[in-house]
């Protein structure tokens, strides 16, 4: 929230909220991902050993959803500051591309573990299609 705080004026503010949502949506999705698909056991430590890159699987189911807690609580931040700085558009494209992610999500994760597969490239993020990085980047821009 640093880079928020150090821009001026309301514009820039919401800029940079709405490209820090985009970062928490993308940190929430596996845990989002292993609840709403009941993934669990052997197949939850594989998932998150591979997007942690550890073979300690213990640890990086808590360094999971310590992340996860903190990147919910700033997103309740972010809802709320977007609507202090009066940006209507905000939530709503924030609301869409988590949405569209986290289909992606499901659907590349579905895949590798069905198939047993290892992420080609060890990453947070999933191969988007190019409507959602399109979206993606409209979030991410920078205040001119």
């Amino acid at each position: 929230m640093r880079p928020v705080a150090s821009v001026a004026g309301r514009f820039g503010q919401a800029a940079r909220l709405r490209a820090v949502g985009v970062l928490l949506i993308e940190r929430r999705a596996a845990v989002n991902y292993l609840r709403e698909c009941q993934v669990a056991g052997s197949t939850r430590d594989i998932m998150i050993a591979r997007l942690r890159a550890t073979d300690n699987s213990c640890r990086a189911v808590l360094d999971e959803h310590r992340d996860y807690v903190l990147a919910v609580s700033s997103g309740l931040c972010v809802d709320h500051l977007l609507n202090c700085v009066a940006d209507p558009l905000g939530p709503r494209l924030l609301r869409r591309y988590e949405t569209l992610y986290v289909e992606q999500f499901a659907s590349f994760w579905d895949h590798l573990l069905v198939n047993n597969e290892q992420p080609i490239e060890l990453s947070r993020t999933v191969p988007l299609p190019p409507e959602v990085l399109l979206l993606k980047s409209v979030l991410m821009a920078s205040p001119t």
